[in-house]
């Protein structure tokens, strides 16, 4: 068991699931992509990888910035590279901007694991291998490049590596929904539940 309705208590946030359930039209998608596809929580897979990280990346966006530059600032370099650069295919350098503001999957998970460090105690070193696994994992998976192909993990590995992304995807939900970071320490105590025993076995 991840959370109860008594931690939903200690950290008020009781109404949990009415507020869920009012966002409807910005979860439907989300939630389900949280549970494997078999249905069995013991399987693993490539897709369940994707899954987690497509989750992680939603649920950041939802409660992160979601502009590396500052809109007016990206806007005027826009502005000045639309009026500097020839585009060789009308509207082809316009749509290749279109997006270039927004943060990469890279920069949306090291501002996850910063969020994250203390409370599960992740060092430099891991965290900077985390994220290059899961950025090269995730890029092989959704372009098979042989590129990619050697970065990525696809061995046993990948069930770590799949448990870790979809715990961070977890944090981020109960964070979305109001938990302090001292409501998720106090979360982290419950020791006697085997998810959590799992959990700190994982970081």
């Amino acid at each position: 068991m991840f959370v109860t309705f008594s931690d939903l208590k200690h950290s008020g946030q009781a109404d949990v699931l009415s507020r869920l359930l009012a966002q409807r039209a910005e979860f439907e998608h989300v939630l389900p992509l949280m549970i494997p596809e078999s249905g069995r929580f013991h399987a693993y897979s490539g897709q369940r990888f994707l899954n987690a990280a497509q989750v992680l990346e939603t649920l950041d966006r939802m409660t992160g910035d979601n502009e590396d530059l500052d809109p007016g600032v990206f806007s005027s370099v826009k502005k000045e590279i639309l009026e500097k650069v020839e585009d060789p295919e009308p509207g082809w350098l316009e749509g290749l901007l279109e997006y270039a503001n927004e943060p990469r999957l890279r920069t949306r998970l090291k501002r996850v694991m910063k969020q994250n460090s203390s409370l599960f105690h992740v060092t430099s070193h891991n965290k900077e291998t985390f994220i290059n696994d899961v950025v090269n994992t995730r890029n092989y998976l959704v372009h098979l490049d042989s590129e990619n192909r050697m970065k990525a993990v696809l061995d046993v590995r990948l069930v770590d590596l799949t448990d870790k992304v979809e715990v961070l995807a977890r944090f981020t939900l109960l964070r979305h929904f109001g938990f302090s970071e001292q409501d998720l320490a106090y979360l982290l105590q419950h020791t006697e539940r085997r998810y959590i025993q799992n959990l700190k076995a994982l970081f």
